[in-house]
């Protein structure tokens, strides 16, 4: 390792662990900080002044380091932003480090999107599992449509704390995407997607999800459907289901049965009972 910045360097020459004898997780720990120092020592100070960093440097935390600098590589604004986090600061977790290599990945989409996330209170707060999930599959969904992406990152239920259902949503939808992008986008519009997603229509979504490998035109004519628009009965949501099961062994009788009137109205539970 080779530092420029000398009290940079002096500092680092005081951690205890230093003196105790460097393990080789540690080395690469410091390797790592050498690496950010080069591009900014701001940056470089911000880490070697995690508490962790002096206490000892485990492999999550090698990983977080490591992560900061390919960040830094790619935008050394954004890399403090992540280091101003507070689970930084307290010693990041496994699930933790994935959402900086999230964001890295992100930011190497659009640097714009990653610093939009990167400003969220959930996310400076502390990433949970589900949260973390839900980043990653964000990024997944801008590999194939950027500004869609994008529109989901502004939407309330987004910005505020995610829930369960709906990282499964965002899951739901990046399997849509992968089938139809136009199709993932006029789901997105839907009144229910852009207020917040139950765990029922988190279900539709799914459906619709599996439906589309299979008839991409069925899917979309399903979501134009006033009732899919509206609050989703519980009659309509396994009327879904039934015709996804119909969908796979025979796409035309799917088709018949989704453009019969008292399908296109609205299912209710008799009707639903006759589709199964």
């Amino acid at each position: 390792m080779w530092i420029q910045d000398s009290d940079l360097a002096k500092a680092i020459a005081q951690v205890p662990w230093i003196a105790d004898g460097v393990i080789e997780g540690e080395s690469t720990a410091l390797v790592f900080v050498g690496d950010i120092a080069r591009r900014d020592t701001e940056l470089a100070n911000m880490v070697t002044g995690f508490p962790w960093f002096t206490d000892g440097v485990t492999e999550d935390e090698q990983h977080a380091i490591s992560q900061l600098g390919s960040m830094a590589s790619t935008d050394a604004e954004l890399a403090k932003m992540l280091a101003a986090f507070l689970w930084l600061d307290d010693g990041p977790v496994a699930y933790e480090a994935s959402a900086i290599i999230t964001l890295r990945d992100i930011a190497e989409i659009d640097l714009e999107l990653a610093k939009t996330i990167a400003t969220l209170p959930w996310l400076n707060d502390g990433a949970a599992t589900h949260e973390e999930s839900a980043i990653f599959t964000l990024g997944d969904i801008a590999e194939i449509d950027l500004e869609l992406a994008k529109t989901i990152a502004a939407l309330p239920w987004f910005t505020d704390e995610i829930a369960d259902d709906e990282q499964w949503a965002l899951v739901a939808l990046y399997n849509v995407a992968t089938t139809d992008s136009e199709l993932a986008n006029m789901v997105a519009s839907l009144p229910w997607f852009t207020d917040g997603i139950t765990e029922d229509e988190q279900h539709v979504l799914n459906e619709l999800g599996q439906i589309a490998p299979t008839d991409a035109e069925l899917a979309k004519m399903l979501v134009a459907l006033p009732w899919i628009a509206d609050e989703i009965a519980d009659a309509e949501q396994w009327a879904l289901v039934t015709l996804h099961n119909i969908a796979t062994t025979d796409s035309e009788l799917a088709n018949m049965v989704g453009s019969l009137p008292w399908f296109t109205d609205g299912v209710d539970r008799n009707e639903g009972d006759a589709l199964s």
